[in-house]
């Protein structure tokens, strides 16, 4: 069952992705970079200062549903916490506008920038609103509600910035598909909480005190990581123009796809170390941890290689406006490899229980990222020449600063966990170098332009690297029979139904049990098959071994 959560976070992942990257392309062709750029802007600018609408109060929420607390009032009181902050941060906000405008005297974009950030202020204020609903499924482990909600948001959103782009609108229409887009998560999650009939309680203070002490001290890695995401944006504007900016809102847009694959398996990685290490069974949590890294790096390696082997075809089937992102794509490739490891670790490290040692690599990275983008992005400051690098200095911070946070987590988790570095896999990046190198001597032939010629060359990349690794021996049967069955679209069918409906999953666990006496005929299906044989999401003894 844990599988097919990651298998279904993973594919409505990839059809927002999916989404994302039909909606970005009609952006790019049809909007004007700069107000591209304008709007990237804007939404970094909000951004920046968004986690004030939360203040770690959404994991406490989820810590104490899920410890059994009185569900009416944790939601009763987690319902008046999120309205004060989102009151206040609409405050905060509009005061930074205030401060950018009249005393570092910046110009926001012109009238139509200040409107793109009014209105992704309200954007963020639905979804502070939202992420009640949400957070309340997340603590019941309502894994198809929460990704239905983030499914709808993203169609919406995505319908909506195509339509825009088709009528060559400009930033401020682009930010009302993104409100639209969140309008329609939030009516969804009202929906299915009124008919779940979940209760509301009124607020307990005493128990506000407890989220406190528990969200207050998140709130410090919290916000700085959040700073740190945003920042870039907002100093490429500061310092340079919306082209710039533009260019690297592309590029982070591109590469988002490989970010979320780490993000899905690292959401059940921590549970699943966390059961192992409460039975004292560290080989399984280092097993655990090993299979996780090296499913993360067959997917993404080969990937991320390609992107790095062809950039300048992959931008320009977005736009030829865009060529200057090229080296922006090729960096933040590499960044999405590193931090999938970064997540992993951390997730592993927390599921130890030692939250402290990723929240410090956590914040190593923030403030790490902040500095280094002083240094890398502008020109100069206060008199002092700089490097200058506008866009691709923003990337190499980033890159630097995840770099030396998962140094701190690899070596956190060799020290708890005695995990060591698996050599095996050296053998993906090698594989993927020799796949891109395989690909780039083609293209001196043939070089790939249009969409179609592009995907023709990433699918013979795939047979290439795939076929490396089965000559290397690192993948087998055992992987490829792993994959069939967390990938079964009848369970994946009765799991989503049945969670909809709010409902037993008995339905899914007779049809589990018969897939799992098929899989367990399988030549080496033990522990396929005890994935397969899981009990519905009420039921217990679910194979985690692999994921």
């Amino acid at each position: 069952m844990h599988s097919r959560k990651i298998t279904l976070i993973m594919a409505n992942q990839a059809l927002g992705s999916v989404l994302g990257m039909f909606a970005l392309l009609f952006m790019t062709r049809y909007i004007d970079k700069t107000e591209v750029g304008l709007f990237a802007f804007a939404f970094g600018f909000v951004a920046l200062l968004s986690f004030f609408g939360d203040m770690g109060f959404s994991q406490a929420h989820v810590k104490k549903v899920s410890e059994g607390r009185d569900l009416g009032e944790c939601i009763g009181s987690f319902l008046a916490v999120k309205v004060f902050l989102t009151l206040s941060m609409i405050g905060i906000v509009l005061a930074a506008v205030w401060v950018w405008e009249h005393v570092l005297h910046k110009d926001l974009g012109g009238a139509a920038g200040l409107m793109a950030v009014m209105i992704i202020l309200f954007y963020f204020s639905v979804v502070h609103l939202k992420n009640i609903f949400l957070y309340t499924f997340q603590a019941r482990i309502k894994t198809a509600i929460q990704e239905s909600l983030n499914l709808a948001e993203n169609v919406v959103r995505s319908v909506g910035i195509i339509v825009v782009a088709i009528l060559a609108k400009g930033p401020v229409e682009v930010a009302w598909a993104y409100v639209a887009g969140g309008f329609a998560s939030l009516i969804l999650a009202a929906s299915i909480f009124v008919k779940h009939r979940y209760p509301i309680s009124r607020p307990n203070l005493r128990l506000v005190r407890e989220y406190a002490v528990f969200a207050l001290p998140l709130s410090l890695s919290i916000s700085l990581t959040v700073i740190a995401l945003n920042t870039d944006k907002v100093m490429i504007q500061l310092f340079w123009n919306p082209d710039h900016v533009a260019n690297y809102f592309l590029s982070q847009k591109a590469v988002f796809p490989l970010i979320s694959v780490s993000t899905a398996v690292a959401m059940v990685l921590f549970p699943a170390v966390s059961s192992a290490h409460s039975m004292g069974n560290m080989e399984k949590v280092r097993d655990l941890t090993r299979n996780a890294v090296k499913y993360f790096l067959m997917l993404l390696t080969p990937v991320a290689f390609f992107v790095i082997a062809f950039p300048a075809p992959i931008i320009h089937l977005f736009s030829a406006g865009y060529g200057d992102a090229a080296p922006v794509l090729m960096i933040l490739s590499i960044y999405a490899l590193i931090r999938g490891c970064f997540v992993l670790y951390s997730g592993q490290v927390n599921g130890l229980g030692h939250p402290k040692t990723t929240a410090k690599a956590t914040i190593t990275i923030s403030l790490l990222n902040i500095v280094l983008n002083l240094m890398f992005i502008p020109k100069s400051l206060f008199g002092v020449p700089l490097l200058g690098l506008a866009e691709k200095g923003a990337a190499l911070a980033t890159l630097t600063a995840i770099f030396v946070g998962f140094g701190m987590v690899f070596i956190a988790s060799r020290r708890l966990s005695g995990s060591t570095f698996r050599a095996r896999n050296l053998l993906h990046p090698l594989a993927g170098g020799l796949m891109a190198c395989t690909l780039l001597s083609i293209s001196h032939f043939y070089y790939p332009h249009r969409i179609y010629e592009l995907i023709g060359f990433l699918l013979l990349g795939l047979g290439i690297y795939g076929g490396i690794l089965a000559v290397l021996r690192e993948i087998g049967k055992e992987d490829l029979s792993l994959l069939t069955a967390v990938t079964d679209p009848r369970l994946m069918a009765i799991y989503i139904r049945d969670e909809m409906a709010n409902r037993g999953t008995e339905a899914g666990k007779e049809e589990g049990e018969r897939a799992g006496r098929e899989e367990g005929k399988e030549e080496d299906g033990s522990d396929v098959g005890a994935e397969a044989r899981g009990k519905g999401e009420d039921g217990g003894n679910h194979s985690e071994d692999n994921l």
